[in-house]
């Protein structure tokens, strides 16, 4: 019998409400939850209630049938019209089903499930342990360890996964850290499905999900997989600061806990981003990026303003620059160095003059007795001299056989051959480079880098016939380093050629007779070093930014930078292959971009795809591209002066304009000024600055001059004599 708490009435038993007064017999009159003691379904006794929230309530419960094993019971409230009532019970049966099916060491198993007295019953495995809105306040809601975080979040996003791709597809609607149980065992359950989504809420706006957590569309009845995308972001972001989620407003983590890999912060950045096209597109892209947290390498955004103007069109300026997180290699990739001799009368220029600014073809000679005496043995060589005619003298035999040999000076390899004894009149590049892509064709197989170093002072007569090979070049793995010797080297015809191959680099070897940092046994020693240091191959760098910016120049920021101009192709996507990365090394490349107004003080700008290959396995990293807008005139002025001084040489570089270019090389030098940098690199920006404003051209400064002008200082490879 059930004894009424009201009138006292003996009812028969499993009534759902006293047939004298009509008062509810299962719940407690006040509170309206089910008292201890009550038996569900015949089956289940209730022990004491675990949580209570706008939908219903949870309880712990006993199986009667499983030996008094302890269960949790979730009720769902049906307050729903009597016409809505027949279609709300069907709903409940469908999910309740779908539920029943899932299968995942992250998920409860639902047992069973029933209605009783107009409410709803959802029976699953009880889950022990505390959830982690609990661990963060065991913690005094301080940030948690990233690794901890890390190791959660790429748990949750196994069970999303599991989630979406599932038939029918569950969107679980209502991730937060109080919906995680974090077990014994360190494994995690969520604890809590958003059935009841379909059902009347008993408070405002909770079938939308959480505040905090519950993206925009959520709000909108449009939630699809992105949205959970968010909420776990939201709840990432919460465990990574133990800062409760304020809606749509979550601050750089970095800000709040400095101790956060740039990493994790912009892949939790990528998870909120405020419209669904921000964020990743499926929680298996979103994995994707967590994995890169400890990838190979960082990828840093730096803008020459961090902080723009929120009201405005403002012009914003960023650099990405990639760096690898190792130091040592452990499986070194084998290296094809394949050299291009310039053995021309050119080259040859005065070679018994006392002035050894005019010396060519020895220093030229000196570079590759230094650079193949330093290569590994177990790298692969091949050289090819080029004149009127060209000659390959090796072809990719292993460095260890060929040590021994000279290569350069009277009886080398180089002298002997008959293009070095006779080179004729003219100086033509193109049968040479028809050689160099034969013999590397012939090679192609994984994990190896093929490396064309030419060496020569440009001064060229077949460039047209060139053409078609860069082409060629352009669109496959060969990377391309050029080195021009002499203080005439005539740099821009071959730089057009070159300036989206891979490598793709230009440098000077200066032959002035003053003291350097860098001399010629320093730079290409150290180059055929280098090939120890590969850790990728097959880079490849994407820039996508979202559709409310505007690309504007791209450059290639490097020893001699490179302007590639607009860039961007029409699906607002920056797209370049480049050389094999190494150990330690920078690569960097920079950016404008047009800003639309913007209301959220961290707008998301677009991402960063890095693919790449290492140690056989194909990997990618992913990096949200992040600034932070204001209305204080005061923030927006702030400026990284490492960054301008980038833009500073971009503003040369683009303009044809002697005004722009006047006001570009006053600021590099008062840079180069306050730097210390090389005497002879002021020098010629005091010689350009003189010429520009007596109204002449650039073009009127000796070659030197003009190189230096357009020449990273950072870069100069200097050539001593001894």
């Amino acid at each position: 019998m059930q004894i009424c708490e009201h009138c006292h009435y003996s009812n028969r038993e499993h009534v759902c409400f006293c047939a004298r007064c009509g008062a509810p017999t299962k719940w407690d009159v006040n509170t309206g939850q089910l008292k201890p003691g009550i038996v569900l379904d015949q089956r289940y006794p209730i022990v004491r209630l675990i949580s209570v929230g706008g939908m219903g309530a949870v309880y712990l419960a006993l199986d009667q049938r499983l030996g008094n094993q302890e269960v949790v019971i979730k009720e769902m409230l049906d307050k729903k019209n009597p016409q809505e009532r027949q279609q709300a019970i069907e709903w409940f049966e469908r999910e309740a089903s779908l539920l029943s099916r899932l299968q995942s060491n992250h998920i409860p198993r639902v047992s069973n499930h029933f209605s009783e007295c107009n409410r709803h019953y959802l029976v699953m495995d009880f889950v022990k342990g505390t959830n982690l809105e609990q661990v963060l306040n065991q913690q005094q809601r301080q940030a948690l360890q990233e690794e901890m975080v890390l190791n959660w979040a790429l748990q949750l996003c196994d069970v999303l996964i599991y989630l979406h791709e599932y038939q029918p597809a569950v969107i679980f609607r209502d991730l937060k850290p109080a919906n995680v149980m974090l077990q014994p065992d360190g494994q995690l359950k969520l604890i809590d499905f958003g059935i009841a989504r379909h059902f009347q809420a008993t408070q405002p706006g909770t079938i939308l999900g959480t505040p905090g957590y519950a993206p925009l569309e959520q709000y909108q009845g449009l939630a699809e997989p992105r949205s959970d995308v968010y909420a776990l972001g939201a709840t990432l972001h919460e465990l990574m600061t133990g800062r409760a989620p304020i809606p749509f407003n979550f601050p750089p983590i970095r800000t709040l806990n400095p101790r956060a890999s740039v990493q994790m912060e912009s892949a939790i950045a990528a998870a909120v981003g405020h419209l669904v096209q921000d964020r990743p597109s499926s929680v298996r892209e979103f994995k994707e990026l967590l994995e890169t947290v400890n990838a190979k390498f960082s990828i840093a955004v730096d803008w020459a303003h961090p902080i723009l103007d929120k009201d405005s069109n403002p012009l914003g300026q960023f650099r990405v620059k990639i760096r690898s997180a190792d130091t040592i290699v452990q499986q070194p990739v084998q290296t094809h160095f394949c050299l291009l001799l310039d053995v021309s009368g050119s080259m040859r220029l005065n070679r018994d003059s006392v002035d050894v600014s005019q010396q060519k073809y020895w220093p030229l000679l000196q570079a590759t007795e230094h650079l193949v005496t330093t290569l590994p043995d177990s790298d692969l060589l091949s050289i090819i001299v080029f004149a009127q005619a060209s000659d390959q003298i090796l072809a990719a035999e292993l460095v260890q056989e060929i040590k021994h040999q000279p290569i350069g000076g009277a009886g080398g390899l180089i002298d002997r051959s008959r293009i070095s004894q006779s080179p004729g009149s003219a100086t033509n590049l193109a049968q040479a480079l028809q050689t160099t892509w034969q013999l590397t064709q012939q090679m192609q197989r994984p994990n190896i880098v093929h490396r064309v170093l030419l060496l020569t002072d440009g001064q060229i007569h077949d460039l047209a016939s060139c053409g078609p090979l860069f082409e060629q070049i352009e669109k496959s793995p060969l990377e391309v380093y050029a080195y021009g010797f002499g203080v005439d080297w005539h740099d821009e015809p071959l730089r057009s050629m070159l300036t989206n191959v891979r490598g793709g680099s230009f440098k000077p070897v200066s032959t002035s007779p003053t003291t350097s940092t860098f001399d010629i046994r320093n730079t290409f020693s150290r180059f055929a070093q280098t090939s120890q240091n590969i850790i990728a191959t097959n880079p490849r760098l994407q820039v996508t930014f979202s559709p409310q910016v505007k690309p504007g120049d791209v450059f290639r920021y490097s020893p001699i930078a490179r302007l590639l101009g607009n860039a961007v192709n029409s699906n607002n996507v920056f797209d370049t292959a480049f050389e094999a990365m190494e150990a330690g090394k920078e690569y960097s490349w920079c950016f404008e971009v047009r800003l639309q107004p913007a209301a959220p003080t961290t707008q998301t700008v677009g991402r960063i795809t890095l693919t790449y290959e290492h140690q056989g396995r194909a990997l990618k990293q992913q990096q949200t591209i992040l600034v932070e807008r204001s209305a204080d005139a005061a923030l927006t002025r702030r400026m990284d002066p490492e960054v301008d001084e980038v833009f500073t040489f971009l503003e040369f570089l683009r303009s044809d304009s002697p005004q722009k270019q006047l006001q570009s090389l006053m600021a590099r030098r008062d840079i180069a000024v306050r730097k210390g940098y090389d005497e002879e690199h002021i020098n010629a920006l005091t010689n350009a600055i003189e010429v520009l404003q007596r109204g002449g051209r650039l073009e009127e400064l000796p070659l030197k001059d003009q190189l230096w002008v357009r020449t990273d200082p950072r870069g100069i490879t200097r050539a001593t004599f001894h």
